[in-house]
């Protein structure tokens, strides 16, 4: 009997440990060589991403969400890049008026068919405005972000290691568009900022604007 029940026991953790890793999608940061880097630089264009190559991911949405913080405080929230509701959209064609379908989820889903699901986001400031490109395999989307020379787009953590695991269903913070720490010696940080938690940068390090582009996969 204590034989059965342990057998039993095993099935459970078992079952339990295979449902914890499916849970979880890999993916990894994109980066560039040298000479790229050196380019973009002196074009101003600041550029990061992902690529995801786990089989787990097929058939599910990747979806970015960005939230502007200032003074601690979230402000100008936009749920827009989360909905995920069919549009009809009249266009006329040969003096007749049709209707096209848009799904703008559609184009940001990890095809079952695909053996890399990539996303690059690339920028540029101009003026006081950065203009971001969120760019899928089958949509590019853009947004506008305030900013200036001292703000820098980079993943959310400084460590070498370039994959990171995300649980399924959670808003995971992944990018971020920020200043630097400044250290009060002359010198300034990024890194830094990876010792706090994303959404009290302001509160932990005095950051007062800065950007975190979250990732959901669902």
């Amino acid at each position: 009997m204590k034989q059965i029940y342990g057998i039993i026991v095993f099935l459970l953790l078992s079952a339990t440990s295979g449902m914890a890793q499916n849970d979880s999608i890999s993916i990894r940061f994109i980066s560039l060589n040298r000479d790229l880097t050196l380019l973009n630089q002196l074009n101003n264009i600041q550029y990061t991403g992902f690529t995801c190559t786990d089989t787990l991911a097929h058939g599910k949405q990747f979806l970015l969400y960005t939230e502007e913080y200032e003074n601690g405080e979230k402000v100008r929230p936009d749920s827009t890049d989360l909905e995920c509701k069919e549009q009809r959209i009249p266009m006329e064609v040969n003096g007749k008026t049709i209707e096209y379908l848009y799904d703008p989820c559609r184009y940001r889903t990890f095809l079952p068919g695909d053996s890399v699901f990539r996303v690059a986001l690339a920028g540029k400031l101009e003026a006081d405005t950065f203009r971001l490109l969120m760019d899928y395999p089958a949509i590019c989307l853009t947004k506008k972000l305030r900013g200036n020379a001292d703000y820098s787009l980079r993943t959310i953590s400084c460590d070498d290691d370039e994959s990171m695991k995300l649980p399924v269903n959670k808003l995971t913070p992944v990018f971020a568009y920020t200043p630097p720490y400044d250290t009060g010696k002359g010198m300034a940080s990024y890194c830094i900022l990876d010792a706090g938690n994303a959404r009290e940068r302001y509160a932990t390090f005095g950051i007062k604007h800065y950007y975190i582009i979250y990732l959901i996969i669902r």
